[in-house]
């Protein structure tokens, strides 16, 4: 049985990264050395590749040609042609071998009586060449207490299907990778054997490696840190000392600290193993602690509204947080701050302390209102995290009712999901939140409801680029309690304005008094669906159409009340897209309008509706 056995490099006979060198990688600046007469013509020509059925083959071929990737720089000579084209038989057999074609042929035929000249390259590809074998032998004997990959199938690989290079390096990579999470991360490929059976039409390539010391996690540096707690980043840690080395551990703990917001970079040295333990280092460079910022709305309905903020971002050392900010417009004024401690009592869990004092004058009410709240939140499962709080508010409100003073305590429960891949621009992913709190009041009596929200919102790139964006949101709310009345004005549900339904006025979708103001409700139905299509790099067009209603009952009674029928707008915006996010203007005008809402609305803000 003729077997062609070859101890060559792995990578000269299979790699695709050699059967896809760029010509002009292999040839720069001119052809072969060879020197281009001043008086000279260069010697133009056409390539054309026969015997190639596959077009995803033939467009491999093509990459892989020095006589297309140079046909716009000729040589000077015929006989530089001649060498150019020589060449292309090695570089197309090689690409040929990496697809599998181990038997390949490739003749070149050039005529240069024609001007331009003509090379003609013809491939027999030959037949497929099928896997048949994948060891792994290694040179030094490995631990008992670690499993490491002994044959190509634990690295899958599959015996019968293509030669091609690509699952084969994948493999080698693998192999690489699985040995430096069990202990050895000092392994390397020592030698590779390719076996091509012609007969049988067959490969098979032995691993030969050296696996190094096996080695466990030894000490761990801190280097660079100045403003943080070398304490609170050791917790971060998600190795044990003494355990066999893995690199997945090192990888997790970097991006956990990556994460944080505390360090502009951190990068992992690796020291020389010591009596059989890896010593790490970590250098950080932290980031900047203090920032502040400023945005602005408009919309017909609200006015300009201004928002500024201070925030300090590792407060004690040890990542706490502190934000400061401020809202300025014609319906609310706002002063708000917010301090978190992340990791609070074990890792991935954070506490939240928050305080607001607020005056808003709406069509619907007038208030002034103190807050305070604090919550902790934790994963809970996948992307899945939960919230428990309680919260505690001392408001004075003038509405229909009059004017009444409530005390108002919660606690709030939430589970959310968010997968979206940017807050202000979301292209893919979803994000979901379902909130229920129980809340208490005390004016001249106790009065108890359970007030309770969902919203989904779901986001679809459906053409490359990003250049079309389908974007949807639902929101559902509903009070469980005895009457509206007994809720204060800002625990009712409202519906209207840029963030709910575009078209109708701030707050004025649902029952309204004999002034026209608006009540508010115990439920809510809202949704929106928008066509987000982005015109070169930094225009967008969005039309978009949004649906609503508010209900005086504790569930919201679509098909009952003819007079809650939903209220639709539509309208079509505008994006520029900047680097920190789309600026967005919105036109939006009522379809089934009252008497009462106006003929148009107009929005101007920061970021996409939702």
């Amino acid at each position: 049985m003729p077997v062609c056995r070859a101890l060559l490099r792995f990578a000269a006979a299979i790699a695709v990264a050699t059967a896809l060198l760029p010509a002009h990688a292999a040839a720069q600046g001119g052809d072969d050395g060879e020197a281009t007469p001043d008086d000279g013509e260069a010697v133009a020509y056409k390539v054309d590749i026969k015997g190639v059925p596959e077009d995803d083959l033939r467009e491999l071929l093509r990459g892989a040609s020095q006589l297309v990737g140079l046909k716009d720089d000729p040589p000077a000579t015929e006989a530089g042609l001649r060498r150019r084209a020589r060449d292309d038989v090695d570089r197309l057999r090689t690409a040929l071998q990496s697809q599998s074609f181990y038997g390949a042929e490739v003749a070149v035929s050039i005529d240069t009586a024609p001007d331009p000249a003509r090379v003609t390259l013809e491939v027999d590809t030959g037949p497929v060449y099928l896997l048949a074998g994948a060891e792994i032998i290694y040179t030094e004997p490995v631990s008992d207490r670690v499993t490491v990959p002994r044959t190509g199938r634990e690295l899958g690989l599959k015996m019968g299907q293509r030669a091609r290079s690509a699952p084969i390096l994948a493999a080698q990579r693998q192999l690489l990778t699985r040995l430096e999470n069990t202990g050895y991360p000092l392994a390397k490929v020592a030698d590779r054997d390719v076996i091509v059976d012609h007969e049988r039409t067959t490969l098979s390539v032995e691993w030969r490696i050296d696996p190094g010391a096996f080695v466990r996690f030894g000490g761990w540096e801190l280097a660079g840190l100045k403003n943080v707690d070398p304490d609170y980043i050791r917790r971060f840690r998600k190795w044990q000392p003494g355990e066999p080395f893995d690199r997945r551990l090192v990888d997790k703990t970097r991006k956990a600290l990556r994460e944080t917001g505390l360090f502009a970079s951190v990068r992992v040295e690796r020291g020389a193993p010591v009596d059989g333990r890896l010593p790490l280092t970590f250098k950080f460079t932290e980031s900047e602690r203090r920032s502040i910022g400023f945005s602005g709305s408009f919309s017909t309905s609200e006015g300009p509204t201004v928002e500024g903020f201070w925030e300090h971002r590792n407060l004690l050392d040890r990542d706490q947080d502190l934000r400061l900010s401020a809202t300025g417009g014609f319906i609310e004024q706002s002063v708000q701050a917010r301090f978190t401690q992340p990791n609070f009592r074990r890792m991935d869990q954070d506490l939240s302390l928050s305080s607001e004092a607020r005056r808003q004058d709406t069509e619907a009410f007038e208030e002034i209102a103190f807050t305070g709240a604090a919550d902790v939140e934790r994963p809970l499962a996948g992307p899945w995290r939960i919230s428990v709080g309680t919260s505690g508010e001392l408001t004075e409100t003038e509405d229909a009712q009059g004017t009444r003073q409530f005390f108002v305590v919660g606690a709030p429960l939430s589970v959310a999901r968010d997968t979206r891949e940017d807050l202000l621009n979301p292209t893919q992913g979803s994000r979901i939140s379902l909130t229920t709190q129980p809340v208490v009041t005390a004016v001249d009596e106790t009065q108890a409801f359970l007030r309770n929200e969902a919203m989904g919102a779901v986001y679809r790139s459906v053409l490359g680029d990003d250049r079309l964006v389908l974007a949807g949101r639902a929101r559902f709310g509903s009070i469980v309690a005895g009457e509206t009345d007994d809720i204060p004005p800002s625990k009712r549900f409202f519906a209207g304005g840029g963030g709910s339904v575009r078209g109708f006025g701030f707050q004025e979708i649902g029952p309204l008094d004999a002034g026209n103001d608006p009540l508010g409700g115990r439920s809510l139905l809202e949704f929106s669906a928008e066509a987000r299509v982005r015109i070169g790099e930094s225009f967008g067009v969005v039309p978009f159409l949004d649906a609503g209603q508010v209900y005086d009952n504790r569930f919201p009674n679509l098909f009952r009340d003819p007079d809650r029928v939903l209220r639709y707008g539509a309208g079509l915006g505008l994006r520029y897209y900047t680097a920190i996010g789309p600026v967005r203007l919105d036109v939006a005008v009522p379809l089934n309008d009252r008497p009462v809402d106006d003929p148009f609305e107009l929005y101007i803000s920061l970021g996409q509706a939702f």
